[in-house]
C-alpha cells in the first residue's frame, strides 16, 4: 500500500513539473521567438526610480537656432516647480541669444557678407547625483554654441524629498568660512593636475558662490565641477577635482556630516550606477528566426520616434499597444540612463531601439572624436539596458559631415515624412501631414510631444484605412542588406 501511495505521489509530482514547464515554455515561447538578441531579466532598484524627463526641443531660422533641453520630474511638485524655472533661466538665454545672433545674420547679408558663423545650439541634460530616503540631488550639464565657439556649464542642485525644500551649499557647513576652504583646497588640488596654470586657477577658485555652483557629496568625497575656461583654457572642458572627506569633516554640519562620513547606508542607493547593475542572461535565441511583415508584399511604413524617452513615453506605448503596432524609438543615451524602466519596456513589447546621440548635439559641429564618444556611451547604456548593440543610427537634427559618415559603423537612418511636430502643436495637423505617407516611407515623429502623442491614434487608424502595415526599420529594410557608410531616406 506504501508502494502504491508512493508512486501516485511520484506520478503526481512529475505531471505537476511537466505542466508547470510546459505552462513556462507556453508563456514565454512567443518571447523567445521574437527576441533577436538575448532575454534579458534585471533585479536591481535604482535612484533613477520615480525620475522621468520632460525634453523641450526647437529648431528655427533655417536651422541656425538650435535648442534641447531636459528638465527631471519627480514626484514632488515643489521640486518640479523649482527645476522647471531653473531650465526656464537657460531656455530665455537661448532665445535672447539666437535673436542677437540672427539680427546680426541678416546685418551680414545686407553687406553681402557671409563667411562668418550665425549659430545658436544650446543643449541641456542632467543626471541624479545622489538619492536618500531623505534627499534627492541633480546634476544639470549646459552646452551652448554661438559664433562657432562653445561653452560648458556644469550645476547642482539638491532637495529635501518630502517638503521639496532646497538644500544650499551653506548648508553644508558648520562655519560662514566655507568659501575660503573650497577654495584653499581646490586649488591646492587643480595645482597638482596642472601646475603650470597659476593664473587660470587663482581667478577660477576665487571664494565665491559662482566658482562652487556644482558640489556634489558622493561616497568618496566631496565632488567639485568647474565650467570650461573655469580653471583651464578649455581643452579639458569641464574640469573636476576629488576634495576627500577627512579634508572637511570638521568643517561640515552635523547632519551633513552623518549622512556623507558616518553613515554611507542612506546617503547611496547601492544599486544607484547603471555601470554597477548587470543583467542576467536567461536564454540566447540569435540562432531563433524571428516572424517580420515581409515589404516586399505588404504595404509597409515605418514609424518612428526621436528624442526619447520622455515622460510621454508610456502614454505613447501605450496607445501602440492597444493599436498593435510596432515602432521605432531613436532614443537619447542621457534620458535612456534616467528613464531605464521605459527603456526596457518598449524592448519588451518587442518595438525597436536605436541610437539617437547621447545628448543631441550637432554632429557637424563636433570633432570625430567628441562624435565617437556620443555614439560610444550611448550603445553602452541601450547595450546594457536590452542585451545587444545599435546596428542603426539617426544622427540629430538629420545632420553630420561625410567624414563621420566615412567612418561610422553603422548605416544612417533618416526619413521622408517630417510632421515637424517640433514647431507644429496643432493634433489635426500634424495627423494630415503623418497620413500623406506612402509606400517605403519612414515618419518622423517625437515622443517628447504631448500633441503629438495625442495625434498618433488616428495616425495608426488613417494609415491602416489605406492598407499601410506599420513596421520597425528592421521590418521595413532587410538588415543584412543596409551597409554602413550609407545614409537612408526610405525604401524607395
Amino acid at each position: 500500500m506504501k508502494k502504491r501511495n508512493f508512486k501516485i505521489m511520484t506520478f503526481t509530482t512529475l505531471i505537476v513539473v511537466i505542466l508547470f514547464i510546459f505552462n513556462y515554455y507556453n508563456n514565454n515561447w512567443k518571447l523567445i521567438e521574437k527576441v533577436s538578441a538575448k532575454q534579458i531579466i534585471w533585479q536591481d532598484e535604482s535612484k533613477y526610480d520615480g525620475i522621468y524627463v520632460d525634453t523641450l526641443r526647437d529648431q528655427f531660422n533655417e536651422k541656425r537656432s538650435l535648442i534641447i533641453a531636459a528638465t527631471p520630474v519627480t514626484k514632488n511638485k515643489i521640486i518640479n516647480e523649482n527645476l522647471k524655472n531653473t531650465s526656464k533661466i537657460f531656455i530665455d538665454e537661448f532665445y535672447k541669444e539666437a535673436k542677437q545672433q540672427e539680427n546680426g545674420y541678416q546685418e551680414y547679408l545686407k553687406k553681402n557678407l557671409k563667411t562668418a558663423t550665425f549659430t545658436t545650439d544650446y543643449v541641456q541634460h542632467f543626471d541624479v547625483s545622489f538619492i536618500s530616503k531623505k534627499y534627492i540631488a541633480f546634476v544639470f550639464d549646459q552646452y551652448n554654441n554661438t559664433w562657432g565657439t562653445g561653452n560648458e556649464k556644469t550645476f547642482s542642485k539638491i532637495f529635501y524629498k518630502d517638503s521639496g525644500k532646497e538644500i544650499f551649499l551653506s548648508d553644508f557647513f558648520s562655519s560662514d568660512n566655507y568659501l575660503n576652504i573650497l577654495s584653499k583646497l581646490s586649488a591646492k588640488e587643480l595645482y597638482k593636475k596642472y601646475p603650470k596654470n597659476t593664473k587660470f586657477i587663482e581667478d577660477g577658485t576665487i571664494p565665491k558662490k559662482d566658482n562652487f555652483d556644482s558640489v556634489v557629496f558622493t561616497k568618496k568625497g566631496l565632488l567639485i565641477s568647474f565650467d570650461k575656461y573655469q580653471v583651464w583654457p578649455g581643452s579639458d572642458g569641464i574640469v573636476e577635482i576629488l576634495i576627500p572627506y577627512k579634508s572637511i569633516s570638521k568643517n561640515l554640519s552635523s547632519e551633513m556630516r552623518e549622512l556623507f562620513i558616518d553613515s554611507n547606508k542612506d546617503s547611496y542607493n547601492k544599486k544607484s550606477s547603471l555601470s554597477e547593475i548587470k543583467p542576467v542572461i536567461v536564454k540566447d535565441t540569435k540562432k531563433i528566426k524571428t516572424k517580420s511583415v515581409d515589404c516586399s508584399v505588404a504595404h509597409c511604413v515605418a514609424l518612428t520616434f526621436d528624442d526619447g524617452p520622455s515622460i510621454y513615453t508610456d502614454w505613447l506605448l501605450d496607445i501602440l499597444k492597444e493599436k498593435n503596432v510596432k515602432a521605432t524609438f531613436f532614443v537619447l543615451g542621457k534620458s535612456a540612463k534616467i528613464q531605464r524602466d521605459t527603456i526596457r519596456r518598449i524592448a519588451k513589447e518587442w518595438h525597436e531601439i536605436w541610437s539617437h546621440s547621447w545628448d543631441h548635439k550637432n554632429f557637424k559641429k563636433l570633432t570625430s572624436k567628441q562624435a565617437k564618444i556620443q555614439l560610444t556611451n550611448t550603445d553602452a547604456i541601450i547595450s546594457e539596458l536590452i542585451g545587444h548593440n545599435t546596428p542603426f543610427f539617426r544622427p540629430p537634427y538629420g545632420s553630420y559631415t561625410h567624414e563621420m559618415l566615412t567612418n561610422s559603423k553603422t548605416p544612417y537612418i533618416l526619413w521622408n515624412i517630417d510632421p515637424e511636430d517640433w514647431k507644429e502643436k496643432n493634433r489635426t495637423i500634424l495627423v494630415n501631414r503623418m497620413s500623406l505617407a506612402s509606400q517605403g516611407d519612414i515618419i518622423l515623429a517625437h515622443d517628447i510631444h504631448k500633441t503629438t502623442i495625442a495625434a498618433i491614434p488616428e495616425v495608426i487608424d488613417k494609415l491602416k484605412a489605406k492598407g499601410f502595415t506599420l513596421v520597425t526599420i528592421s521590418e521595413l529594410f532587410s538588415p543584412e542588406k543596409l551597409k554602413n557608410h550609407k545614409v537612408y531616406y526610405n525604401k524607395k
